[in-house]
């Protein structure tokens, strides 16, 4: 439930610094609050997390006419901005994220100007059979971002001219966000302006949370953390994937997005993959990147073979125990931690977290006596060469913090799933106090 609630509004147009106070917002997001972050920036391509910018825009003219080029945490497709449009974030913790109150938000501030809006497709806005309002969204450790860009007065030439393929066989067909596709809202009521634009999100904020929102002035904020996050967000190394020489492209839309995947294959091994996509769950498309294609076999047949067993296998365990009574718990092994993880770290995803855990719950079961040392030392030798981290990223007192409120506690007992053996586990119920002493003597 949000109790509190806060707007800031960004000071300047720089992109990177822009990009940098949002992700400070989202990673000091205190609990039960809201926040309402109203931005705009200098003219600017903004690409989905996992996009490749060549693939999206014409990079070079676009940088010569004095643009920049951003890439941003969620996903999503590639976005026009300038000092036409207003752009926004509503940052709140993740058992508050709601996408349609979110744009309920903004159908009432477009409200107060007579335009009437619908979302279509992956939440977009729409009035008179065009968008005016383009939306992605991020997860990450406890917090939630859905951000934006309200088409206001924007240079719908420059977007026609930039924003379009410019990777040849592998750009994306029909660009989504291109100016065919958009209208301003000046075009609809004259009276519009980014400033009356920015008071009416404000007060709608404000009326879909029962509360007037705190002002914020973002010179307030750590202007070390800002620092360091603006000069990450305008590296080249994380705008400009790293080139690789592939010997194999294919690329398709589907109803969710397009991706196109470069592999580059040797001995019928994969030994390097890219994977571009506009779909929103970008982590999930870097995460195989990272660590579902590389050095496997390029054999479909097989990858098939190992795909059906690992369904047969879960499958066969949910059948039997429908309700998570006995069987199914074994299916958590490394949530308990891995939630742990995730809710103490902002930049771990779901699978990451859940990685650690298992390396943890490998060790506790070590010093336990379940699990034999060699056994232990395959499980995180092998996380670790699927690129997966193994060891928390902050202290064991925040994670023991953190497990105290995990789903499967029970009083002052909490149930852990311990592997025995690789492909065996069991579950163990113990008190806080004997798991605190297990974790700090390990």
């Amino acid at each position: 439930m949000i109790r509190r609630t806060a707007c800031l509004i960004a000071l300047g147009g720089e992109p990177y610094r822009n990009l940098a106070i949002e992700k400070h917002l989202m990673d000091t997001l205190p609990e039960d609050t809201a926040i309402l972050y109203l931005w705009q920036n200098d003219r600017c391509i903004s690409i989905g997390r996992c996009q490749n910018p060549l693939y999206e825009c014409r990079v070079d003219p676009f940088l010569s006419a004095g643009g920049h080029i951003a890439r941003r945490l969620s996903g999503g497709g590639a976005v026009y901005q300038d000092r036409g449009a207003l752009n926004f974030s509503f940052i709140l913790p993740k058992t508050a994220f709601d996408i349609h109150h979110q744009l309920s938000i903004l159908g009432m501030a477009a409200g107060a100007f007579g335009i009437q809006s619908r979302a279509m497709g992956r939440g977009d806005l729409f009035t008179a059979g065009r968008r005016f309002s383009v939306n992605a969204y991020f997860k990450a450790g406890s917090a939630a971002l859905h951000h934006g860009t309200l088409y206001v007065d924007t240079a719908l030439d420059q977007m026609a001219q930039f924003l379009s393929a410019g990777g040849g066989d592998l750009a994306a067909p029909n660009p989504p966000d291109t100016a065919a596709h958009t209208i301003n809202l000046r075009t609809l009521n004259p009276a519009i302006t980014v400033e009356e634009l920015e008071q009416a999100l404000y007060w709608a904020f404000a009326r879909a949370y029962g509360a007037q929102p705190a002002w914020l002035d973002e010179r307030i904020l750590d202007g070390r953390s800002i620092a360091a996050l603006t000069l990450r967000f305008s590296d080249p190394k994380w705008i400009y994937p790293e080139a690789m020489a592939s010997t194999f492209s294919v690329s398709e839309r589907f109803p969710w997005g397009q991706v196109t995947v470069k592999l580059k294959v040797d001995g019928g091994v994969i030994r390097a993959a890219r994977v571009f996509t506009d779909a929103m769950e970008a982590p999930l498309f870097g995460l195989i990147e990272r660590v579902g294609l590389d050095g496997l076999c390029a054999d479909p047949e097989a990858m098939d073979k190992v795909v059906v067993h690992s369904v047969r296998l879960k499958a066969a365990v949910v059948s039997r125990d429908e309700r998570e009574h006995g069987e199914r718990r074994k299916l958590n092994l490394g949530h308990t931690f891995g939630h742990a993880v995730e809710k103490c770290s902002r930049e771990m995803i779901h699978g990451e977290a859940v990685a650690v855990g298992m390396a943890i719950a490998a060790r506790l079961a070590v010093k336990l006596g379940l699990l034999a040392p060699a056994a232990c030392d395959r499980i995180v030798r092998l996380l670790a060469a699927l690129g997966f981290a193994t060891e928390p990223p902050v202290p064991a007192e925040r994670l023991l913090a953190a497990v105290t409120k995990d789903k499967k506690s029970e009083g002052d007992t909490i149930r852990l799933v311990l592997p025995t053996a690789v492909g065996a586990c069991e579950v163990r119920t113990m008190t806080f106090d004997e798991l605190s002493r297990l974790v700090r003597s390990v």
